[in-house]
């Protein structure tokens, strides 16, 4: 959730944002594509977790798997949170790259919100763990799935709505 990568992703186009308003795909293709950019780096840490896992002696196949899905989903969560806000509120008119990233006010916006769904998370697990203990990883599972399906359309209809209202 700390990565600055999905919530300056719009930003970090800056004054040749217009090329990105006349491609002949979708906005919400755009932003998916985004994303992933971002989802390719947060494999590097998975994979990093996935070795630790097993350098402890907790890499049973079944761990990796859980490890493997819900550490996607998990970065596909962080990254349409960040997202969100880069397309809300992009800040295109930098001069100087390193500006579109750490002096972007984005990316901590985007790091609050992400403790806000690790907590809604960390309560939802705790529910789900109490009221269903036998289907507690499947059922985490699919409210992590479910909750990047949803902030994955909100983000793609408002990058719909708001690409060609950007103003360089």
């Amino acid at each position: 959730s700390t990565s600055v990568i999905p919530s300056s992703a719009i930003s970090r186009e800056g004054r040749w944002f217009w090329i990105s308003q006349s491609l002949p795909v979708a906005p919400r293709v755009q932003i998916h594509a985004k994303l992933l950019h971002s989802v390719l780096f947060s494999l590097l840490n998975l994979l990093v977790m996935g070795v630790v896992t097993v350098w402890l002696g907790l890499g049973t196949l079944r761990n990796l798997a859980v490890l493997l899905i819900a550490g996607l989903l998990v970065s596909v969560i962080s990254g349409y949170s960040g997202l969100l806000i880069d397309v809300l509120k992009p800040s295109l008119a930098w001069t100087d790259p390193q500006q579109a990233m750490k002096g972007n006010i984005n990316s901590f916006l985007a790091m609050l919100i992400n403790l806000a769904i690790v907590a809604v998370l960390a309560g939802a697990s705790v529910l789900l763990y109490l009221a269903l203990r036998p289907f507690f990883l499947p059922g985490l599972l699919i409210v992590l799935a479910l909750g990047a399906w949803f902030l994955g359309q909100i983000v793609g209809a408002l990058a719909d709505v708001r690409y060609t209202q950007y103003e360089l």
